[in-house]
């Protein structure tokens, strides 16, 4: 793994540069001392190896002493503290995960304050990879993976539009899938850190005109700074299916003003152009078509829509008759 410096995030080997601020990166060691590693939190959770590294904090294995189990924990970085609205945000993230009680949503277990003053979240291990290591190693995936994927993501946006709270980050690296026994590609949806959660009386922490999230998945509206619904999620659902199909997002560029200027005025390639992919089919174009429309308006009205006419597709698709061998021949 590798480490921006300047923007304290964590990338895979295969990258020289940071996505988002173009600063070269840095060796991740796996033999890197933490000062943290066998600490003790909260009389309860023991600090045993340094996952990785991001935006708001460092991702440690831990276990939980009382139960005897692995855990996640994160910690805020140190630099951070002295930042008011910063530390506020990371109690969201907390406090917004928390409420949602969803299977494919992260399961948080704890979170809180350490007589050091450092703020942590503690959180469900999982053992799977996410979805940005699969697209870029099992590439190209089928319909039905595609499918199953994706309507999980939802259902967890949909739980979480509820609650009035809107991602802000939806992109496949905080999108972990495990196989489990009784269900394979089993869906966790990571990382409220910098959710917006909109309630008439609440103080909003991210205001109108403060851009957050990852160039390559922000939709026209984030990009601009302006006020977010759920359909924002929506957009950014639409590139990860995009990505998912053709095995990159639809928009690249030298920097990240480059990205969010075609985000703006570029209208998205049609996948089928792009590679050579059965599973592509007209209908599924359309769905992600709907789903990257510049106007919210014009997208799925919500994550359920998006989700059940996903399943529609499916349906259909399980309803055509097979091919005989003539026809599979190019024959008439």
């Amino acid at each position: 793994m590798k480490n921006c410096l300047k923007c304290n995030a964590t990338y895979d080997d295969h990258l020289k540069f940071c996505p988002t601020c173009g600063n070269a990166l840095q060796e991740f060691g796996k033999n890197d001392i933490d000062p943290l590693i066998g600490k003790v939190l909260a009389n309860n959770f023991r600090l045993e190896k340094l996952m990785g590294i991001g935006g708001m904090g460092k991702v440690y294995l831990a276990k939980q002493i009382s139960l005897d189990k692995k855990v996640c924990l994160k910690i805020l970085h140190s630099q951070m503290m002295t930042d008011a609205n910063i530390v506020r945000r990371f109690y969201v993230e907390a406090k917004a995960a928390s409420r949602l009680n969803h299977p494919n949503s992260i399961n948080i277990i704890d979170f809180g304050q350490t007589e050091e003053e450092l703020l942590f979240i503690v959180m469900e291990y999982l053992a799977g990879q996410d979805l940005e290591n699969i697209i870029r190693e099992q590439f190209p995936l089928t319909l039905d993976r595609v499918i199953n994927i994706s309507t999980q993501v939802l259902g967890a946006l949909h739980a979480a539009h509820t609650n009035n709270i809107i991602h802000r980050d939806l992109k496949p690296e905080n999108i972990m899938v495990e196989d489990r026994p009784d269900q394979k590609d089993f869906v966790k949806v990571l990382d409220f850190g910098i959710a917006k959660i909109q309630e008439p009386d609440s103080d909003k922490l991210t205001r109108v005109g403060m851009v957050c999230g990852t160039p390559e998945y922000m939709s026209p509206e984030q990009a601009q700074g302006l006020e977010l619904d759920p359909r924002s999620d929506i957009y950014s659902m639409g590139v990860i299916i995009f990505q998912m199909l053709s095995g990159q997002t639809p928009f690249k560029g030298e920097n990240p003003m480059a990205i969010l200027n075609q985000h703006l005025q570029n209208t998205p390639p049609a996948i089928s152009e792009l590679v050579n992919n059965p599973v592509i089919t007209s209908a599924m174009e359309q769905v992600v078509k709907k789903a990257l429309a510049k106007i919210p308006n014009q997208r799925f009205s919500n994550a359920m829509d998006m989700r059940e006419t996903l399943l529609n597709l499916l349906q259909d698709k399980k309803k055509e008759p097979p091919k005989s061998e003539e026809t599979a021949a190019g024959g008439t």
